[in-house]
């Protein structure tokens, strides 16, 4: 029986993984058990931490809660509003971009 997700994709982010032979190893390790569900300390959050620290990464959530784990850092925010304050700029005064 093929595995289904109960969860969908929440964000993708670009992280640096030096050893994904050994983040492969450790999903398939932990696919072979079941995982233990605890709400906020050992939840999905905690297990994508542990696979990338089994990849030789250092990817860590501040908060284990999934919807804080996977929001905007503070410099995807700040890129966004200059983005924005640029583009409105730009509009202002009819410069081609």
């Amino acid at each position: 029986m093929p595995l289904r997700p109960r969860a969908g994709l929440a964000r993708r982010r670009k992280i640096s993984l030096p050893n994904p032979a050994g983040a492969r190893d450790f999903v398939e390790y932990r696919l072979s058990e079941t995982w233990f569900w605890g709400v906020l300390p050992h939840n999905c959050v905690a297990f994508v931490e542990a696979v990338i620290a089994a990849g030789g990464g250092s990817w860590g959530s501040y908060s284990n809660c999934p919807a804080i784990a996977v929001s905007d850092t503070l410099e995807e925010r700040i890129n966004r509003f200059y983005n924005w304050m640029e583009s409105g700029v730009y509009e202002l005064y009819g410069v081609p971009r």
